[in-house]
C-alpha cells in the first residue's frame, strides 16, 4: 500500500475572488469541508492556510468578519491528528521574488500567526505557487522545517540537464501547464489526444518517492512531490469538466496506485473549489464529491491515508536521491514571467522596492506598531494573488495601496 493524502489550500487573497465574498466562501466552501472532516475522522488531509487567512478568520480584519467556529474546527482536526498544517508564507509571496530578509520577516509572521491561532508548530512548509530557488533550503532549515513540497515537473530541468533555459541548444521540454493551457484553445480532437497522453504520463509515474533538495549554503531538506498531471487530472473529474467524471478517476487510479511506491498526492490545489468555485473550476464542485474521493482512499486495497509527517518517520535519508532544483514557479512556462512581466507588475515591483529601501533609510524612527505596520503592508504588497494569473482589479489595487499605505506613513518622517 502507497501512504496517501490530499493538499487543500485555502487563501482568502484569491486573485479571482472580490473581499466582499469572504464570507460565502467561509460559508459554502470552508465550513461544509471542515464539517465533512470532522464525520470521518479516518480521512486524512493536508491543510495549507495562509497566515493572512487565519488572521482574517481570526478576527484580525474586522472589515471581513470574524468566523470562530472555522478556528475551532481546524483546532479539533488537529488535535486528533487526523489534518497536518503545513508552514507556508503569511502573505502568500512568490518567494525567489522577495528580498530573502523579506522571505524570513514572511515565514516568522506566518509561524508567530499559526502558533498564536492554532497553537501548532509545522514542520512541513508549502511554497505559495510553488515558487522555489536554492536560496529557499537554508531559511526553511534555519527556521526549523524538516521537509517541503516541490512541482514535479520542476524536477525534470535538473534530471535532464537543462538547467539552463536560455540554452538554444538543449531547450528545456514544454511544462505540464504549458501543453495544458495551449490544447484547451484546440478542437476536441486534440484535447482527447492530449488526455491520452496524460493518461500515459500518469501510469508511468511509479516512483513517487521523497528526495533530498539541495540547497545553497550546503542546506538540504526532504522533498515531497506534488503532480501537475494528478492534479489537473483529479479536479477535472470530480469538477466533471467536458467528458471526465469521477468514475474515470477512480478506474484510473484502480489501474495506477497497484504500482506505486513513496508518497501519492493525487489532489492539491485550492480549498475553494469544494463549495464556492475558483479560477480554473467557476462553478462549485459538490462537497459530496470530495468526500466520495476520500472514502475511495479510505477504502482502497492500495492506498493508506498517511499525513507527511508520519511518512518522514518511514525514510531513510541515506537512501534517497539527491537533487539541485533550479528556481522555478507554479506558472505555464515555469520561471516568474506571471509574476513580474506585466506592466502593472514591474511598476508594483519598483515601487515596492523603492518604498522597502525607504524604509531601510527611516524606519528606525517609527515605533514598534509603526515598522509593524509597515512591514505587514509590505508584504501583503507582494501577494501573488494581485499580480498572477486572472486577478480582479479590487486585487490588483490591493496590492499598490498596501505600499502606498506604506510610503505615506514613511514619507513624513
Amino acid at each position: 500500500m502507497v501512504d496517501t493524502a490530499i493538499l487543500l489550500h485555502a487563501n482568502l487573497l484569491y486573485a479571482e475572488i472580490p473581499f466582499s465574498k469572504i464570507p460565502d466562501v467561509v460559508n459554502r466552501s470552508y465550513l461544509p469541508v471542515l464539517r465533512m472532516l470532522e464525520a470521518n475522522p479516518g480521512f486524512n488531509v493536508i491543510l495549507n492556510w495562509t497566515g493572512f487567512t487565519l488572521d482574517v478568520l481570526n478576527g484580525e480584519y474586522p472589515e471581513h468578519g470574524k468566523y470562530p467556529e472555522v478556528i475551532d474546527l481546524i483546532k479539533t482536526l488537529v488535535d486528533r491528528g487526523q489534518i497536518e498544517l503545513t508552514g507556508t508564507s503569511w502573505a502568500h509571496a512568490v518567494l525567489p521574488i522577495c528580498t530573502l530578509s523579506d522571505v524570513k520577516r514572511d515565514l516568522l509572521l506566518y509561524l508567530d500567526t499559526v502558533k498564536r491561532i492554532i497553537g501548532v508548530r509545522p514542520t512541513g512548509f508549502f511554497p505559495p505557487e510553488l515558487g522555489i530557488d536554492p536560496l529557499l533550503p537554508p531559511v526553511l532549515t534555519e527556521l526549523g522545517y524538516d521537509w517541503c513540497f516541490v512541482d514535479h515537473d520542476t524536477i525534470r530541468y535538473t534530471t535532464l540537464d537543462v538547467l539552463n533555459t536560455a540554452n538554444d541548444f538543449k531547450r528545456p521540454p514544454e511544462s505540464f501547464l504549458k501543453k495544458t493551457a495551449r490544447v484547451a484553445e484546440q478542437n476536441p480532437v486534440a484535447q482527447l489526444m492530449f488526455l491520452r497522453e496524460m493518461n500515459g504520463l500518469m501510469r508511468s509515474l511509479t516512483d513517487l518517492s521523497p528526495f533530498i533538495w539541495e540547497g545553497a549554503g550546503g542546506a538540504s531538506m526532504t522533498a515531497f512531490r506534488s503532480f501537475q498531471a494528478w492534479n489537473s487530472y483529479t479536479l477535472s473529474c470530480v469538477a466533471r469538466m467536458a467528458v471526465m467524471n469521477e468514475k474515470k478517476l477512480y478506474r484510473m487510479l484502480d489501474k495506477v496506485t497497484p504500482k506505486l511506491t513513496g508518497y501519492f498526492l493525487p489532489f492539491s490545489t485550492d480549498f475553494e473549489f469544494y463549495g464556492f468555485g475558483g479560477n480554473v473550476s467557476a462553478d462549485p464542485v459538490p462537497v459530496s464529491r470530495l468526500e466520495n474521493l476520500l472514502r475511495y482512499i479510505d477504502t482502497s486495497p492500495h492506498l493508506t491515508f498517511t499525513l507527511p509527517s508520519a511518512h518522514m518517520k518511514k525514510l531513510d535519508e541515506e537512501t534517497l536521491d539527491r537533487h539541485y532544483l533550479r528556481a522555478a514557479s507554479w506558472s505555464t512556462d515555469g520561471d516568474f514571467g506571471l509574476w513580474d512581466a506585466d506592466p502593472d507588475n514591474v511598476r508594483l515591483n519598483n515601487f515596492v522596492a523603492e518604498v522597502r529601501d525607504l524604509y531601510h533609510r527611516v524606519g528606525h524612527k517609527l515605533s514598534k506598531d509603526g515598522r509593524r505596520a509597515v512591514e505587514k503592508a509590505l508584504l501583503l504588497a507582494m501577494n501573488s494573488d494581485g499580480r498572477g494569473w486572472t486577478p480582479i482589479p479590487e486585487h490588483r489595487l490591493f496590492c499598490f495601496n498596501e505600499a502606498l499605505s506604506a510610503y505615506k506613513l514613511l514619507e513624513r518622517l
